[in-house]
């Protein structure tokens, strides 16, 4: 941490202009560096490079930071004229079969049927609209409104440009939002393909559920189960939750006898009213793209856009453009709003830290190899850290997955962490010639996963039966209690009671995808637990809904890479008075929405306030325009002084005003004898024992803070 005085923030949004004088001079500077003149000069070139210098800093910022310090921005201008293409990756053309969809109107009730024509892409952009009006918190849905789509286009496309709609209205009106446009904006064009560029058959629904159970949905779609709690939170329509999908029961105007009779739209055939018909409310099919189940997938269990369209249509699925020309397209943000529970390419640890934390840890074994195993980790932390952060891959979950497995098969393999052990038969296991092999070998585990979740989904294999009575061998019973601590429900009572004790493969009961996905949430607790004991990090899991912390980058001010650059127009430096500026950086990281986040940092965001006037000498200026250049959306919405001496319940309720709305982050000071004035971005209240949870600058770590040392909070929404 650091030991600094903070600089004092202002909140003002008119800033005054660079003097012209200091332009001007900046631009002499460049002049002669680069041996070339500027086409314009002073505040004209300043305005006509403003927006260009944006992306110019996101994408090749080295470049930028090669220049003195509070130099004008009308550089910019000469920066352009010599950088190179970003190289950003293409998507494959495949030919559209049609470009103008027709959409049949076959309303329920006496309506005509009708036909309407529209451009494809406006075609997608209001299903999209429509088949998501149902859903709560729409606006934290990014991967949803991409995967969703996509699958519409190549439905459409699959179809030759013919879809009906018997109960959504496409030509209606809508609110526009954000992260739908956006959303639009990446997947335009893009379609679903086999291997021979054939478009995949697909259909699309909204909810479409084949039966209930106490407390879950099954949908049709690959039988996802989804609780029936979480339906009652993210979907708002009533009916959807009380009808099943496809399946008329009974008579529609026997209130007494049918338990369905909400689920059928009845009409009248003429205007006497006396002869009327009804038609059962859903017709959707029972495979393809359920919109309600890709939202279950993306909230609960992270799964990308990409991750969806698998799900639903299989991995053998290529995604490919209708554009007539190669398309640039940069890769869609990881907007998953399931927030990674576990980075499983990231540490915020510097390897001084990571080395420290495992000779400090008293790792106590009853087994003496896996204590011999231990101490061959802390005697090689320093290679077991670089080899991590050189392959892209989190050197504290190398750790603690060796340490949750035991350690096993052990030092004789060179094998930690039961690479290809399966269950009951260690003679799969891989084997490894040396210590570094079998740390590269795990790796390249971890390599082929897009996420912790995804990791565990399938590296923690609960197994295809409920073994009974089970051991740690077999799997199965022998972890049902652990993995339902509040209880079995009748399913995996049944299969794990004496009846069918001592049954073995087919003849036992199937394990379930909710149950491999208890299994998977038991070891990743394991894991996280661990973690905690050895490295004192916590989940990076988020507490609210309101922010995805899974995408925060925790930049850390003290970064070789941009600490001493100068800040603002002052004389400090980033790593000595920058927590806010560097807070900032976290908190716009936190949207998922910066552009070209690879290429984003505290000095990016330090240069683009220069650029906008950000600054009145070191000191920044809290909602500056340059912050909406990032996120267009992203304005200082509240502001709180807090009396250092306030009740920590009196604070709690200030604090909690982040976490009302959806969409908000906070940037909370911290005024303490460590860090007399300090700047961190709240991620959670615990209010039990008075503390929160923040990210902060000073480490770039998560760090646990008491909520008496708060005396200041700002927060955004975007």
């Amino acid at each position: 941490m650091d030991n600094f005085d903070e600089e004092e923030i202002s909140n003002e949004e008119e800033t005054p202009e660079v003097p012209e004088e200091q332009i001007n001079n900046a631009q002499e500077d460049l002049a002669q560096e680069f041996e070339t003149e500027l086409d314009t000069v002073g505040k004209q070139a300043k305005l006509i490079a403003r927006k260009k210098t944006i992306d110019l800093l996101l994408k090749k910022y080295k470049i930028v930071f090669l220049v003195v310090a509070g130099i004008a921005v009308a550089a910019a201008l000469i920066i352009l004229a010599v950088v190179v293409g970003s190289g950003v990756p293409e998507y494959e053309y495949v030919e559209a079969s049609c470009s103008q969809v027709t959409v049949t109107y076959d309303p329920y009730g006496p309506e005509d049927e009708s036909t309407t024509t529209m451009d494809l892409e406006e075609y997608v952009k209001r299903a999209v609209y429509a088949y998501t009006t149902d859903l709560e918190d729409t606006d934290v849905n990014f991967h949803l409104y991409v995967s969703l789509s996509i699958a519409l286009r190549t439905e459409a496309l699959s179809n030759n440009c013919q879809v009906t709609y018997r109960d959504k209205d496409l030509q209606a009106s809508y609110t526009e939002n954000l992260n739908i446009e956006d959303a639009l904006e990446y997947s335009s064009g893009l379609v679903i393909v086999d291997q021979e560029d054939n478009f995949i058959s697909s259909h699309v629904s909204d909810f479409c559920w084949q039966e209930s159970q106490e407390d879950r949905y099954n949908l049709f779609q690959n039988n996802l189960a989804v609780p029936i709690s979480f339906t009652d939170q993210y979907l708002n329509n009533e009916i959807y939750r009380e009808c099943p999908c496809n399946n008329p029961t009974g008579d529609p105007f026997d209130d007494e006898d049918d338990d369905y009779d909400v689920c059928w739209i009845t009409w009248d055939t003429d205007d006497d009213g006396e002869d009327d018909e009804s038609e059962w409310l859903h017709q959707d099919d029972t495979s393809g793209y359920s919109v309600y189940g890709a939202l279950y997938l993306l909230r609960i269990h992270g799964y990308s856009y990409r991750g969806m369209l698998e799900y639903f249509f299989g991995e053998d699925i290529y995604i490919k453009t209708t554009n007539e020309t190669n398309r640039e397209q940069t890769e869609i943000p990881d907007q998953s709003t399931n927030c990674s529970s576990f980075s499983i390419t990231n540490t915020t640890l510097s390897e001084s830290e990571f080395v420290n934390r495992l000779e400090s840890y008293n790792y106590r074994s009853s087994d003496s190899s896996n204590q011999a195993a231990w101490a061959l980790f802390v005697e090689n932390a320093s290679k077991i850290y670089n080899m991590g952060v050189d392959n892209n891959v989190n050197p504290e979950l190398i750790v603690v997955r060796a340490m949750v497995e035991g350690f096993s098969p052990g030092i004789g393999k060179h094998n930690y962490f039961g690479i290809n052990c399966t269950n009951g038969h260690p003679e799969n296991c891989s084997v490894y010639s040396s210590f570094d092999e079998g740390i590269m070998g795990f790796i390249k585990v971890i390599q082929r996963y897009s996420s912790f979740t995804d990791l565990m989904q399938r590296y923690a294999y609960l197994g295809d039966y409920w073994f009974n009575p089970g051991d740690s061998a077999n799997g199965g019973c022998y972890y049902a209690e652990y993995i339902y601590p509040e209880g079995l429900d009748d399913y995996v009572a049944a299969a794990c009671s004496d009846a069918y004790l001592g049954c073995s493969g087919s003849s036992c009961m199937p394990t379930r995808q909710q149950d491999h996905d208890a299994y998977a949430n038991f070891q990743g607790k394991n894991m996280l637990d661990t973690r905690y004991d050895v490295f004192g990090i916590s989940s990076d899991s988020c507490s609210n809904n309101t922010l995805n912390y899974g995408n925060c980058s925790l930049y850390d001010q003290g970064d070789s890479r941009w600490s001493n650059f100068n800040l603002g127009f002052g004389s400090t430096t980033i790593g000595s008075h920058g927590c806010a500026v560097t807070s900032l950086a976290i908190a716009l990281s936190c949207t998922g929405q910066v552009p070209d986040i690879n290429n984003f940092s505290p000095a990016v965001l330090n240069e683009a306030l220069k650029v906008n006037n950000g600054f009145d000498g070191d000191l920044v200026y809290w909602n500056n325009l340059a912050l909406r250049e990032f996120v267009p959306t992203f304005t200082m919405s509240g502001d709180y002084s807090i009396s250092i001496n306030a009740s920590s319940e009196e604070k709690i309720e200030i604090l909690k005003t982040v976490f009302e709305e959806s969409n908000r982050i906070g940037i909370i000071h911290i005024k303490n004898s460590e860090h007399y004035s300090h700047y961190v971005v709240l991620e959670s209240i615990n209010e039990e024992n008075n503390t929160v949870n923040t990210l902060d600058p000073a480490g770039g770590k998560t760090q646990i803070y008491s909520i008496n040392d708060i005396d200041g909070l700002r927060y955004y929404t975007y």
